[in-house]
């Protein structure tokens, strides 16, 4: 007899969650699920930053369940809102999964995940690449009734994606960290996403059809403001994305300009984005003859698809992005000047957070409340926490704030968050890291921790950049080996006090 299996990831409201009706302790969409429906095995599909979620899961079920199989699937997604990361490794971990149980029979718990990772659930059905039931768990508002688990079903058959159409739907999904799609359809971001210099930049640049150049640091969200920018030109047509890294550059022009295969015409970026604007980020990756050959289009208003004699009319507007000084790339011969001129009548640089200091409390406050929404009953931070935040220098900006805050609200088990409960980035952009800005005195200010926090940051990224070298890392900083290795004891007793905290 066939297995059956669930797949799922560990999410925060496993194993148990307390319900915003009555307060009560309430099982998590993973234990529901094996209350409700029989299975004989789960797999947990989890996340690095759900670790301690996936371990208490984990116990819970081998307690409450004996006599079901669990094993652990490791999906490493950096970002649960990047559709085109998610896709490739979720798609291989369903791959692993079914080599060594091809007999079992499948289903899918849509719990307490992100929209992307429920879509890319669906894709993967849809496509027949992972035949699944798909559940989905809805908790009940209602005290008196069960929390209710069901079969996700439509009531018109829905023809299958092939492979085409997959790449064609995820490719245009671009990495923004609070959604374009949002941006596009309601208008708006947070308020203070981007400076109000910025905002203004955008909304001059939207009235016309230049061709726009966004630079600036990783982390500043460059993407969303090119979709904020494709809102305000009330464009007919559709918002695309296009990562200039994916793809080599000797098949990038047929993915740009389109490609005639075995007769048939396999479009391109610039078909699907007829009428509207195509984004490409990381835009200094695509070969020299490319660059130009994309501007001369949009200027042109036409271009030859690969392997046909007939040029094609276009009405795409071309946006791109990059983490690079342009400018500075032509000086060094690594562009070329004629690019680099087409672009630089729509140069915009975002500001980086360690310039828009003045603005960080707001910004901490926007962060808190949003990530307060997901949760099920809200967190505060302590004033010592808020001062740390606010001593901090940002070096991955917006991106960076953000990924900090989450993980602070996932550390803190009670409902206050302590400084000592927020990790700063431990993959921090070190080329951002040019100067430490002062910190905000006021209230819950330390001067001793500040100063601690400083030497612990700069110790840290000496060894990063020395390769875990503690003699190479000490000659950076001008201090003695011995100093470097009595802050790495100091480092690990501090973890495994955190460690039996969290037991």
């Amino acid at each position: 007899m066939n297995s059956l299996t669930l797949l799922a990831f560990a999410t925060d409201k496993d194993p148990n969650f307390i319900s915003q009706v009555d307060d009560d302790i309430t099982p998590g969409p993973l234990l529901c699920a094996l209350e409700q429906r029989r299975f004989d095995r789960v797999v947990i599909l989890w996340r690095p930053r759900r670790r301690i979620q996936t371990e208490r899961t984990v116990d819970a079920i081998h307690k409450l369940f004996p006599k079901v199989t669990v094993s652990l699937e490791s999906v490493e997604i950096e970002d649960a809102h990047h559709h085109s990361e998610i896709w490739s490794k979720l798609r291989y971990a369903v791959r692993r999964i079914r080599t060594r149980s091809p007999q079992d029979e499948f289903s899918v718990l849509l719990g307490n995940d992100t929209a992307e990772i429920h879509t890319n659930w669906v894709l993967l059905m849809l496509s027949g690449e992972f035949p699944a039931k798909l559940l989905n768990f809805k908790p009940s508002l209602d005290s008196s009734k069960q929390t209710t688990l069901r079969e996700v079903r439509w009531t018109n058959p829905i023809a299958k994606l092939d492979p085409g159409s997959q790449a064609l739907i995820l490719s245009d999904s671009g990495p923004g960290l609070y959604g374009e799609a949002t941006i596009v359809q309601t208008g708006k971001a947070s308020e203070r996403i981007f400076a109000a210099r910025s905002i203004e930049m955008a909304a001059q640049l939207a009235k016309s059809s230049t061709p726009i150049l966004i630079q600036a640091e990783p982390g500043t969200q460059k993407t969303l403001f090119a979709a904020m920018i494709h809102q305000m030109s009330r464009r007919s047509g559709p918002l695309v994305f296009f990562n200039c890294s994916t793809v080599a550059n000797e098949l990038a022009n047929g993915a740009l300009f389109g490609e005639f295969q075995h007769g048939e015409l396999i479009p391109g970026k610039f078909y699907i984005a007829e009428g509207g604007t195509l984004v490409l980020y990381k835009f200094h990756k695509l070969a020299g003859p490319l660059q130009l050959a994309v501007l001369q289009a949009s200027e042109d208003g036409e271009f030859t698809p690969v392997g046909s004699k007939t040029r094609e009319r276009c009405n795409t507007r071309i946006c791109v992005t990059t983490e690079l000084d342009l400018a500075l790339e032509v000086t060094a011969g690594k562009l070329d000047a004629a690019v680099f001129r087409r672009l630089r009548g729509g140069l915009v640089r975002l500001p980086s957070l360690r310039e828009r200091l003045v603005e960080l409390p707001l910004l901490i406050r926007d962060e808190i409340d949003r990530v307060n929404r997901s949760q099920p009953r809200p967190k505060r931070l302590t004033n010592t926490a808020i001062a740390k935040l606010e001593g901090h220098h940002w070096p991955s900006n917006l991106s960076e704030l953000r990924r900090v805050i989450e993980q602070a609200f996932i550390n803190s088990e009670s409902s206050t968050v302590e400084s000592d409960e927020i990790e700063f980035d431990q993959s921090t952009n070190i080329d951002n890291y040019k100067t430490l800005p002062m910190p905000r005195i006021g209230k819950g200010f330390s001067i001793e921790n500040y100063l601690r926090n400083v030497k612990s940051e700069l110790l840290q990224i000496a060894l990063r950049k020395s390769h875990n070298n503690q003699s190479k890392a000490a000659r950076m900083l001008g201090i003695t080996p011995q100093a470097v290795n009595k802050f790495l004891q100091i480092q690990k007793m501090k973890f495994k006090e955190t460690l039996n905290k969290r037991r």
